[in-house]
């Protein structure tokens, strides 16, 4: 099977609600966030078992401040199927780019 480059952008979500960012078997190695809202937003990142069940957190709570952005360079973070990356975001403008290979 051949690798694939992909990424996995997402700018729409339900405040404080767990949302999938990548939901199939991948490899993510970068993570570039971008609040657009003038306030500070606190964002969390985690893997689950595809169940709502935590794996492992990525990103704890931690504040981006209102127009800002910057780069997760997570390295290597296997999501395996039935897995998923999700952000969980308490206010609406934050926009996140992940990117990484599937195979």
């Amino acid at each position: 099977m051949a690798v694939e480059k992909k990424n996995w952008p997402v700018d729409t979500y339900v405040d404080d609600t767990w949302t999938d960012v990548v939901s199939e078997a991948a490899t993510v190695a970068n993570v570039i966030v971008c609040n657009t809202a003038a306030e500070e937003l606190v964002l969390q990142l985690r893997v689950d078992d595809g169940a709502g069940n935590k794996v492992a957190t990525i990103l704890p709570p931690n504040i981006v401040a209102g127009g800002k952005s910057s780069t997760l360079n997570v390295r290597v973070v296997n999501i395996a199927a039935g897995q998923r990356l999700q952000l969980r975001a308490n206010g609406p403008g934050i926009e996140i780019v992940a990117s990484g290979v599937t195979q």
